[in-house]
Parts: C-alpha cells; structure tokens; sequence
C-alpha cells in the first residue's frame, strides 16, 4: 500500500501527523482537518451543528513520505506546493476533504497513484479495507506506523445514517480508525478509494469517512 503516505505538519515547534492517498502523481488526497484547526469543539470532539473550520496552514509546513515508518531524515519527505480546500463551507462535518499539491512528482518507481471512484455511489454492507499511520489505542500507542486492515464493512450511507452526526457526503464504516488515521483511504475491493477518514468515537471505532464520490466534480 506504497500510495498511503503519512502526513506531518509541522508549526511553531509543534507536530502533528495524519495520513493521506498519492491520487495522481503530485497529488494527496486527505481531510480538511489535517490542514487547517478544528474550531468550536464541544467536550473535545466534533459537534456538526457547531464545529468549524479555521483558517488553512501554510504549504510550507506540511510534508508527506510513504516510508512504512515516520523517520527524522528529511530525503524520505515530499514538499507540499498547495493546499485545496473546498470553498463552499466552513462546517466540520460533511467538508473534511483536501488536497495537497506536492512541490515534484513521486516517481512510479516509488509509488503508483490509487484511482479515486467517483462513478458509482456506496451502499450499505459494501466490504472495504482500510490503511493508515495512526495508534492502535486511544493513547496514541503504535503511531507513526502504516498498517491496514481488511474484511470491514459499510454501515450506512449519507441519509441513512443519524443526521445529527453524519452528513449527506459522509459515511460510517466499521472499526479501526484511531490518532493519525485521519485523512488515510478506504478502498473498495478493486483497490480504488472510497472514503477519507474524517472521525470516530473512543476505542477507535465507528469511524465517519468523507465520500470520495460526493467529491468527484471537486
């Protein structure tokens, strides 16, 4: 899964990670909130009816590498040029997509871009699997590490899911979803991806992911 790639960002003096998906080859696709602060959070999480969006980082600290491990040696990270957002909203949920415009290329020797499906619509039951950089707890034990899991299945879609805590271009998936996993892939079986990984609830589970779909005009 050599087109998932970690993501750091690094502003004054902080670090953050999450994950993302090399779609064509000077483009990641990962979410909004990996880019930009979480405003107006309510108990530390996200609230839909009130949960915003601030202002986007800058390009200049954000840097991508797809080595299965976070390393300090700068050769193994990829310069961000751009970052794209959507502009038609600032609310959390049901806008937490971006993506980056890497400075170069990644070579296909180094990694080959993933097809992002925007043809067809998900449906309820549809098995997915699920790579990312993030911990294995809630402590943020095991980050930094890629790691996939398979045999998961969709939950609901869009409308058929609690509107309060999912909106139309979202999804709700299965387990596995933890620190640093944000931004990373779903993928369908054929290997095209489906959904950014966008939140979940303690015990890194029932993850909420962006549809790749609702975004393809985008």
């Amino acid at each position: 899964d050599t087109a998932v790639f970690g993501l750091v960002s690094i502003d004054r003096q902080t670090m953050g990670s999450c994950t993302g998906t090399l779609i064509s080859p000077n483009t990641i696709l990962t979410a909004r909130h990996c880019v930009a602060p979480t405003l107006d959070q309510v108990n530390g999480g996200v609230d839909c009816s009130r949960t915003n969006f601030g202002a986007t980082y800058m390009a200049q600290g954000l840097y991508v590498t797809n080595h299965t491990r976070f390393t300090r040696n700068p050769e193994n990270y990829f310069a961000v040029a751009e970052v794209l957002v959507p502009k038609a909203a600032d609310e959390f949920c049901g806008n937490d997509v971006a993506l980056l415009v890497l400075m170069e290329p990644v070579d296909p020797n180094v990694a080959i871009p993933r097809i992002p499906r925007v043809d067809t619509k998900l449906a309820a039951g549809e098995k997915y699997y699920a790579v990312g950089y993030g911990a294995t707890d809630d402590g943020g034990n095991g980050s930094g590490l890629r790691r996939r899991r398979d045999s998961l299945a969709i939950e609901c879609v869009g409308d058929e899911c609690p509107s309060y805590y999912v909106k139309q271009t979202e999804w709700i998936g299965d387990t596995g979803i933890c620190q640093g996993d944000s931004g990373g892939p779903a993928f369908d079986l054929f290997d095209r991806v489906i959904g950014i990984a966008s939140r979940g609830s303690y015990g890194c589970d029932n993850p909420v992911y962006g549809d790749v779909s609702s975004w393809g005009e985008w």
